[in-house]
C-alpha cells in the first residue's frame, strides 16, 4: 500500500490465494484503522482478506491468504469501494453484493447478496458516495444500467433504497455529508418526481415537480440527477438538483428541505441533437435560376424540346457553349468583386460570421461538387425506434417513422429535408422496427407484382412482430393493403436478431408467411455480444480484384448480405469473430483471439473486417484486420454455385494485428460514388476524436517479420501512425460517438463522414486520395489564362508568317 500523494509505502504484505487475478480492489476503513483486499479470478472465484495497521499505519511483513467469501455471488462483473471503505461487487448476471470484512480478522469477509426486484441490464454505472466525515456513515451507490433502471444501495446494510428510480446520483455538502438524490417518471401523468435520501438512507424530501417541460412526453425519462445541499444566511437548507433527461434536457430545480415551499423550476435548457440515434443525407434543390439556365443553354446547343430542330453540328456547339459562356462573365466579374468587397468590410469591423445564402432567395441549395446536403438527424426522445430514410423519388424529402413498444403503435411523418416543413403525416397501427426503400430490396419484383404497380415512392416496414407493411410515402402518404405480403417476401428478405445465447437468422416462410428461424448461431454460456456489423461501410467497390506486381490475381470476397459480429467470452478471456452469410447462416469467418476483452468495435470494409480490442496479457489496446479473398481454387465439377452455393469453399483468409495507442469504441468508412478513391477507415477514440487510416495500412497480408512481405502491401509495421495528421476532430473535443457514416460527393475525391450518438455531433468531409480531381490554391490560373490567350494568338501569327512565306516562294 503506497501514499499516492507522497509516494511512500505505507505497508507491504504477500497476498496468496487466487490466481489469475482479473479485478483487485483496496478498500480501507475511514480512520486508517484496518483494510481489507478483495479479488476476483478471471474463472469467477471471488475471495476477499482484512488486515489491521498497525502504529504509523504499518504492519509486520509476511503473507495474507485470500479466502473464499461466504454467501452467494455470481462471477463478478466489477467492484466499487466507496469513501468509507465499503464495497459493492456487480455480478456477471446482474446481480448485486455487499463486500465487508472484520477489522483486522481475516477470516470474516462475506459477501451479502442485494435484493433486487430484477436483474440489472449490463453494463451498469456504478457512482460511489464520495470521502466525506469519518464520524458519518455514507456507504451509498448510484446504480444505473443500460436499460435506464437505477437504484440507491446502502452497502453497509447490503439494502436498495426503496422507490421508483429511473436515476440516481450522489452529492456532497460543504461539511462533509453526504446526499443522495433519485429521479423517476409518475408512470401515469409522467410528471417528474424527486427524492432525496441522508446518509443513513433515510428519505429527506420527496416531491413532485409541476413542470410540464420535464415530463416524460416532452422531455423523455431521468437520465441523471445530482444533488447540491447548501445552508441559507437564514438557516434553511436548500436544495439544487441538476436533472437531465433521455431527451437531451438539462435542468436545475430549486427546493428547501426544512419548507413547505413547494419546489421551482430555476431554468431549462433543452439540447435537440444530444442523443442522435438514425441519420439520412438527403439532396438539396439546385439554386434558384440554375434549371432555367440548363434549359437555355440546351436551347442553344438544340439539344431536347420539341421545337428544337435537332442538335446542331460539333463546331457550332463549342461555338454556341463558348458564346453562353462569355455572356455570364460580367455577372461573374461583378459576382467576384462584391465578394470581395465584403472581404474588405469584414477587416474593418463588418461581422465575419455573417454568411450569405447559398441561394439567392435564403434558401439552401445543392452546389457543383455535391458537398452542401441536408443532414436529418433523429433524435430519441420518448419513441423505442426511430428511423430515418430519404423519401424513394423524391430525394428533397425525407421520411420519419417513430414507434412506441407500450402502444403498440408508430407515427410516419414526411419532411422536406431543406427546411423541416412537414409535408404529411400518419399513424400506424403497428410499432416498426425496421423500415427500408422497397424497391431496393431483392423482392422488388415479387413486391410489384403484387401491388399490382411500380414501387416508386414506397417503403417496406418490419413491426416489432416480424410482419411486413408497404407504405406509400410519395405521392401521398398511406399505409397499403397488400394480401399475401409476408408470402411474396420468401427466398427474398432476411432478418437477424441477436439474443441472450445466439445470433439467429429469421426469414419468411412461403406457404404460412410467419417468420421462421432460418439458421443460428450459439453464443456460448457466459459470453455476450459485444459488437455487431453488416453491410459494406464503404459503400461501392471498382474493382473486385486485386493485381499484383507479378500479374496475378486475388478477387476479393464480396458480399452484401455478410452479418458479423464480435463475441467476449470473460471467463476464458477469448475474442471471437465471426462472420456467417445472412442468407444461408453459413460461417464465412471465425476467428478466436486469445487474451482479449471489450471495448470492442467493428466494420466491414469492403472484403475486410476490422476490430478493435484489448489485449489483457500485454495490457495494451490493438486494431486488427482479417481481408477475405476467393479461393484460389474452385474444382467446379465437385460445386454447383447455382443450385449449392451455400457448398462453396469458404473464402481464404489474412489476418494481422496492430498495436494501436488508444482504445476505439466506433468505426466506419468513407464512402464514393464510384468506389475509384482509396478507403479510408474511420475510428473514434472516446476522449481523444475521430481518426482517419488509409485502408492501405490496415491490410491482413501485411505479415509480421520474419515473413516476407506480400507483393503489393506496405511494409509491416508494429504500430499504426495514429497521430494528429490523422485526427478528423483536430483540437474539438468529440463525446459519447457511437456510430460513422459516410456518403459520397458529386467529386469521385471527396466523402462527406458523419459521427453521432451522444451528446456531440461531429462532421468532416475528408479526400483519402488527395484531391486529384479538384484544382487547388496553388494553381496558376493567370497563366492558364494567359496560355488560352496566347495560343490563338500564336496561331494567328503563324499562319500570317506562313501564308507570307508561302507567297514568297510563289514568287
Amino acid at each position: 500500500m503506497v501514499d499516492a500523494v507522497k509516494g511512500k509505502v505505507l505497508a507491504r504484505r504477500d497476498v496468496l490465494g487466487l490466481d489469475p487475478l482479473s479485478k483487485v480492489v483496496l478498500a480501507c476503513a475511514a480512520d486508517a484503522s484496518a483494510c481489507a483486499v478483495f479479488a476476483a479470478s478471471a474463472d469467477g472465484g471471488l475471495a476477499g482478506a482484512s488486515f489491521a495497521l498497525g502504529a504509523g499505519t504499518s504492519m509486520p511483513a509476511g503473507s495474507t491468504t485470500l479466502r473464499p467469501l461466504a454467501g452467494s455471488v455470481a462471477p463478478v462483473e466489477s467492484l466499487h469501494v466507496s469513501g468509507s471503505g465499503d464495497v459493492l461487487a456487480v455480478g456477471g448476471d446482474g446481480t448485486l453484493a455487499a463486500l465487508s470484512c472484520s477489522s483486522g480478522k481475516a477470516s470474516s469477509c462475506a459477501a451479502r447478496s442485494i435484493a433486487l426486484d430484477a436483474p440489472l441490464a449490463l453494463p451498469a454505472t456504478v457512482s460511489p458516495s464520495p470521502v466525506a466525515k469519518a464520524s458519518l456513515r455514507h456507504g451509498l451507490f448510484a446504480v444505473v444500467d443500460s436499460a435506464g433502471a437505477a437504484l440507491v444501495v446502502a452497502a453497509k446494510d447490503a439494502t436498495a433504497l426503496p422507490g421508483n428510480t429511473a436515476a440516481a446520483g450522489v452529492g456532497l455538502a460543504k461539511d462533509g455529508t453526504v446526499y443522495v438524490a433519485a429521479a423517476s417518471s409518475d408512470p401515469v401523468s409522467g410528471a417528474l418526481t424527486l427524492a432525496v435520501y441522508d446518509t443513513h438512507g433515510l428519505p429527506l424530501a420527496n416531491f413532485a415537480l409541476d413542470a410540464p417541460q420535464l415530463a416524460a412526453s416532452a422531455a423523455g425519462l431521468p437520465r441523471f440527477v445530482s444533488p447540491l445541499v447548501y445552508a441559507t444566511k437564514s438557516g434553511s437548507v436548500s436544495l439544487r438538483l441538476m436533472v437531465t433527461t433521455t431527451g437531451g434536457t438539462v435542468a436545475i430545480v430549486k427546493a428547501s428541505l426544512n419548507s413547505a415551499k413547494p419546489p421551482t423550476l430555476a431554468w431549462l435548457r433543452h439540447e435537440g441533437l444530444a442523443s442522435v440515434v438514425d441519420s439520412a443525407f438527403c439532396e438539396l434543390p439546385a439554386p434558384a435560376g440554375s434549371a432555367d439556365e440548363e434549359a437555355e443553354l440546351h436551347s442553344a446547343l438544340g439539344i431536347g424540346g420539341g421545337a428544337s430542330p435537332g442538335p446542331l453540328p460539333l463546331v457550332s456547339q463549342a461555338l454556341a457553349r463558348l458564346s453562353y459562356q462569355a455572356a455570364r462573365v460580367v455577372p461573374g466579374l461583378v459576382h467576384a468583386a462584391e465578394q470581395a468587397v465584403d472581404a474588405i468590410g469584414a477587416v474593418f469591423g463588418r461581422d465575419p460570421t455573417a454568411l450569405p445564402p447559398t441561394s439567392s432567395d435564403g434558401t439552401l441549395a445543392a452546389d457543383l461538387f455535391g458537398f452542401n446536403k441536408a443532414i436529418v438527424l433523429a433524435v430519441f426522445a420518448n419513441a423505442d425506434a426511430i428511423a430515418v430514410l430519404p423519401v424513394p423519388g423524391a430525394p428533397l424529402d425525407v421520411l420519419v417513422v417513430a414507434s412506441s413498444a407500450s402502444t403498440q403503435s408508430s407515427r410516419a411523418v414526411r419532411l422536406v429535408a431543406a427546411t423541416g416543413a412537414i409535408v404529411a403525416a400518419v399513424d400506424l397501427p403497428f410499432a416498426a422496427t425496421t423500415v427500408v426503400d422497397a424497391a431496393g430490396t431483392p423482392a422488388s419484383p415479387a413486391l410489384a407484382a403484387a401491388l399490382g404497380r411500380p414501387l416508386d415512392g414506397v417503403v417496406l416496414v418490419i413491426d416489432a412482430a416480424g410482419a411486413p407493411h408497404l407504405v406509400a410515402a410519395a405521392p401521398s402518404l398511406a399505409e397499403l393493403a397488400v394480401p399475401g405480403l409476408a408470402a411474396s417476401l420468401a427466398d427474398h428478405v432476411y432478418m437477424h436478431k441477436i439474443t441472450a445465447d445466439a445470433v439467429v437468422g429469421l426469414g419468411y416462410d412461403k406457404a404460412s408467411g410467419e417468420l421462421v428461424k432460418t439458421w443460428a448461431v450459439a453464443v456460448p454460456q457466459g459470453a455476450s455480444v459485444a459488437a455487431v456489423a453488416t453491410g459494406l461501410a464503404g459503400g461501392a467497390v471498382a474493382s473486385p480484384a486485386v493485381v499484383l506486381p507479378d500479374e496475378t490475381v486475388l478477387y476479393r470476397y464480396l458480399n452484401p448480405h455478410l452479418v458479423a459480429f464480435a463475441v467476449a467470452s470473460p471467463a476464458t478471456s477469448t475474442l471471437r469473430i465471426v462472420a456467417v452469410d445472412g442468407v444461408s447462416g453459413s460461417t464465412v469467418v471465425d476467428v478466436r483471439i486469445a487474451y482479449a476483452a471489450p471495448p470492442t468495435a467493428l466494420a466491414i470494409v469492403d472484403n475486410a473486417l476490422v476490430y478493435s480490442y484489448y489485449n489483457t496479457r500485454d495490457a495494451r489496446f490493438e486494431l486488427g484486420v482479417t481481408d477475405m479473398f476467393e479461393p484460389e481454387y474452385v474444382d467446379h465439377s465437385s460445386y454447383n454455385a447455382t443450385l449449392e452455393p451455400v457448398a462453396l469453399p469458404p473464402p481464404a483468409l489474412a489476418s494481422a494485428a496492430f498495436l494501436s495507442p488508444t482504445p476505439f469504441v466506433a468505426m466506419g468508412a468513407s464512402a464514393t460514388a464510384l468506389g475509384i478513391t482509396g478507403k479510408d477507415v474511420l475510428l473514434y477514440a472516446p476522449h481523444r476524436g475521430v481518426y482517419a487510416l488509409s485502408r492501405r495500412l490496415l491490410d491482413g497480408r501485411r505479415l509480421a517479420p520474419p515473413a516476407q512481405p506480400a507483393p503489393g502491401t506496405v511494409a509491416y509495421e508494429y504500430s499504426l501512425p495514429l497521430g494528429l495528421t490523422q485526427l478528423l476532430s483536430h483540437a474539438r473535443q468529440v463525446e459519447g460517438i457511437t456510430t460513422i457514416v459516410a456518403a459520397p460527393c458529386e467529386l469521385e475525391s471527396h466523402s462527406l463522414v458523419l459521427a453521432y450518438g451522444s451528446p456531440d455531433v461531429f462532421f468532416t468531409r475528408v479526400a483519402p486520395s488527395g484531391e486529384f480531381d479538384l484544382l487547388g490554391d496553388a494553381f496558376q490560373y493567370g497563366g492558364l489564362m494567359l496560355t488560352m490567350v496566347a495560343l490563338p494568338l500564336g496561331m494567328f501569327v503563324l499562319k500570317s508568317l506562313v501564308e507570307r512565306k508561302d507567297l514568297a516562294a510563289k514568287w
